[in-house]
């Protein structure tokens, strides 16, 4: 049962199987002969482990609260990343299944203006943590993912046969929210760097956009804002760029 499962130990094998679909997961099986590659024997079972993570956080709710299934989540979403920039993804029906669980709906992405302390823009949970320090990594996970998604079709880099059906999912979540808050976790995540660089002056900033406490937030937390904050900022002006022009004329002020 999910009960008896440890989400940990799952994360920890999700992280060796993105090593492994790294190293091969493009590689030729030489014995085929016929373009298939060494792991597509094996996609059902990676699809099926990957699917599972991505359902970390219904299986939160179903469960005994552990932190562990925030790490889950964050560990299946770059296992997909890493199967879909390779390719090893491209059925239709498989990919929108398993971009379900990352979409962001219009509550997860409320609309903030920036100039002050807006709420909306915090990393809460509705869940609750025996990690006193874990903030739930659903949210960030899901930001980065859809950044480095959308940056990755944006140069081209992917297989042309998964665009299509990936922008029609990522059209169904609020782009918008997504841009605000995709900026928010990015400005965080500079003055992070900035601060954590070698040799630097600048003091850790106690308190955030997307957080109240420094001190509340979880070490992966950090380094997650941290190394992904020039790809939230990207993705996050290209979609208010988009969102501009797609405003038509007489309503633009």
């Amino acid at each position: 049962s999910n009960n008896s499962e440890l989400p940990s130990v799952q994360a920890s094998g999700l992280r060796f199987l993105i090593t492994v679909l790294k190293a091969f997961g493009e590689e030729l099986d030489a014995s085929t002969n016929d373009g298939t590659t060494v792991l597509e024997q094996y996609s059902s079972q990676i699809i099926s482990a990957v699917r599972h993570a991505l359902n970390a956080e219904s299986l939160l709710e179903e469960s005994v609260a552990s932190s562990g299934f925030h790490r889950l989540f964050a560990a299946g979403c770059e296992a997909l990343f890493v199967m879909m920039k390779g390719g090893f993804v491209s059925e239709p029906v498989v990919i929108r299944r398993l971009l379900q669980p990352i979409l962001l709906a219009s509550e997860d992405v409320p609309f903030a203006a920036f100039g002050g302390k807006d709420e909306k823009l915090l990393m809460k949970s509705n869940h609750v943590t025996d990690d006193t320090r874990s903030f739930p990594m659903f949210r960030l996970s899901k930001l980065c993912f859809a950044a480095r998604l959308s940056m990755m079709i944006e140069v081209g880099d992917m297989n042309q046969s998964a665009v299509s059906v990936i922008n029609r999912e990522l059209e169904k979540d609020d782009e918008v929210g997504r841009a605000i808050h995709s900026a928010a976790a990015a400005i965080d995540g500079f003055l992070l760097s900035r601060a954590s660089s070698e040799h630097s002056r600048v003091r850790f900033p106690s308190t955030g956009l997307t957080y109240a406490n420094l001190t509340d937030v979880d070490e992966l937390i950090l380094d997650e804002l941290v190394e992904n904050w020039p790809v939230l900022a990207t993705s996050s002006v290209v979609s208010i760029l988009k969102a501009i022009k797609d405003v038509p004329e007489e309503n633009e002020q």
